[in-house]
């Protein structure tokens, strides 16, 4: 089901002073949610294609991640292989116990469907679609241990990423552990097959998306079953999870059953929004505003003037870069030192390396979140000509704003699945 958001209008108030209406937020405050009683080490990485959010009908969203080792992009500089290259990472993985063996997952809440890649796995070119040597999709270890008898059952799954990445297969049950929680008879997707290209480090995908945006099907049709997040809260523990990431691998970890036990400023909330159905698909949130500096004490007000954004906001960590509408994005681009120039062959802006980023401010549920400056400038995807990416892009291919990994370094995102809502602090830990 595929999830279609209309465009009603946009607003940006960019000035000198903050708004009044949205105070900002003040340290060690702490979101009326559970702590939890464990973390786990969500690690920076650098991989050649990260998953953006799928689209459930079967076929792929535009691509909206960057591949990093894009020819087009000329050389980039370093290696890409560390997951640990903190100054350079695109996406976060973790590390999951699936049954006997631990394997290394990208972090995804634009998705439901966590899968891990089997061996023997069939490997297709992602533009002529003709097999190619397994070697080419470039998975971490395989899944070594023993198939699950329901992996030979007629529950299948197939999933289609942006550029043209898919990846289909069997669904079995396994044992699941990961922060300190264990999840019996989790229902995974084994991959069998499937266009991809990874980065020799992870092994599959963990995603913390609603069950109902899951894939799985048999031959009568769609099979919903209950995705991590949903095994998490019918097993007694508290509706919450949290992320906290960051360039810094010792300050970058998820948490399941609460909010992580760290000094923040004041949590806003914001409520999910469901489709026209009123069904939660995805992590769908209304931002009041987005602010930022432009030309010292110059004030831009671009948009419908109706005094906030009502285009809705996924809330996707498995997508590099922040998606805007387009005038938006115009704008943030403009405040840079010196100002990032838009590349329509790319659909990203790039400016020089050491560009000084906007004060950039969002609005939420009437308080204001800063972004984290060195989220803003992306070192690892560099053009032949010396230019960096930015953090801000357009979203031209949808009609919904994204909120990527980008949005969510340097803070904590907490999502309620039993009160349908998300908080969000700065970090001052």
């Amino acid at each position: 089901m595929a999830v279609l958001l209309t465009l009603k209008g946009i607003n940006i108030l960019m000035a000198l002073g903050l708004v009044a209406a949205l105070p900002s937020s003040s340290p060690r405050e702490k979101a009326d949610l559970p702590l939890a009683q464990t973390r786990i080490p969500a690690r920076p990485l650098v991989s050649s294609d990260i998953p953006g959010p799928r689209h459930s009908s079967g076929t792929p969203r535009p691509g909206i991640n960057v591949a990093v080792d894009d020819p087009e992009l000329g050389p980039i500089a370093g290696s890409t292989g560390s997951v640990f290259n903190v100054d350079r990472q695109v996406a976060y993985a973790v590390d999951v116990e699936v049954q006997w063996g631990s394997y290394l997952l990208i972090l995804d809440t634009g998705s439901s469907d966590t899968w891990v890649v089997t061996s023997p796995f069939t490997c297709y070119d992602r533009v002529t679609f003709d097999p190619v040597p397994v070697e080419e999709c470039n998975f971490g270890p395989s899944f070594s241990g023993e198939r699950p008898q329901q992996a030979a059952s007629d529950m299948a799954f197939a999933l289609m990423y942006g550029g043209n990445r898919y990846i289909t297969g069997r669904m079995g049950s396994v044992d699941l552990s990961v922060a300190g929680i264990t999840l019996e008879d989790q229902l995974i997707g084994f991959a069998e097959a499937g266009a991809w290209r990874g980065d020799n480090e992870t092994s599959g995908l963990f995603a913390l998306g609603p069950t109902a945006y899951t894939s799985a099907s048999t031959e009568s049709g769609a099979a919903e079953y209950d995705g991590v997040v949903d095994t998490i809260v019918k097993g007694g523990h508290p509706p919450v999870f949290a992320l906290a990431l960051s360039r810094d691998i010792e300050r970058s970890f998820i948490t399941l059953g609460g909010v992580p036990d760290i000094e923040t400023g004041e949590y806003a909330s914001a409520p999910l929004v469901p489709d026209e159905q009123g069904e939660y698909l995805q992590y769908f949130i209304q931002l009041d505003t987005i602010q930022a500096h432009v030309n010292g004490d110059e004030e831009v007000d671009s948009g419908s003037g109706s005094g906030s954004i009502s285009i809705q906001f996924l809330l996707d960590c498995g997508t590099t870069v922040n998606y805007f509408p387009e005038d938006i994005a115009d704008a943030v681009n403009a405040a840079f030192d010196p100002p990032s120039a838009w590349d329509a062959d790319r659909r990203l802006y790039f400016t020089d390396c050491d560009a000084v980023p906007p004060p950039l401010r969002y609005g939420i549920g009437g308080k204001s979140i800063a972004a984290e400056p060195s989220s803003m400038v992306l070192p690892m995807v560099k053009r032949s000509d010396g230019k960096c990416a930015t953090a801000v892009s357009r979203n031209t291919a949808t009609e919904y704003g994204i909120l990527g990994a980008a949005f969510f370094q340097g803070l904590v995102v907490a999502f309620d699945v039993e009160a349908m809502d998300v908080r969000i602090a700065e970090r001052v830990d």
